[in-house]
């Protein structure tokens, strides 16, 4: 019997950013993360890709299913330079694996309103990949 892919509701088999836990499958079983920065400011042109949320953006970061908290933080920031309801004063949380940064968990639509208003950093935690010793 022949094996079928399933079929992705959310990319619909267009193109998606890229996705560590795509790229490096089980990464948390090979690597650490070892924190670099509490706050930085990171240029927004590296952020490379998602941990676990690739599929909902494309390449470039806009949302493949845009909703209504897509174009609120789009329209925040370019009002405000930040998204006042996401406490700005709260950098968003990336991995640093190589050169290239990966959002981690909160912070997605920032990015994407980011990389949509070309704006040039994004303040962000950092956390450095390392293979473990």
């Amino acid at each position: 019997m022949a094996k079928t892919e399933a079929h992705c509701q959310i990319c619909d088999g267009r193109a998606h950013l890229r996705d560590l836990d795509e790229e490096l499958p089980q990464w948390w079983n090979r690597f650490r993360m070892v924190k670099v920065a509490d706050r930085m400011k990171v240029p927004v042109e590296l952020i490379m890709g998602s941990v676990g949320n690739g599929r909902y953006y494309d390449p470039d970061w806009a949302p493949l299913v845009e909703e209504d908290r897509d174009l609120e933080v789009l329209g925040s920031m370019s009002d405000h330079g930040f998204d006042p309801e996401e406490s700005a004063a709260s950098p968003i949380t990336l991995l640093r694996y190589r050169d290239e940064y990966f959002v981690e968990s909160d912070g997605h639509r920032r990015v994407s309103a980011a990389r949509r208003l070309r704006v040039a950093t994004i303040e962000a935690e950092v956390y450095l990949l390392q293979p473990h010793p």
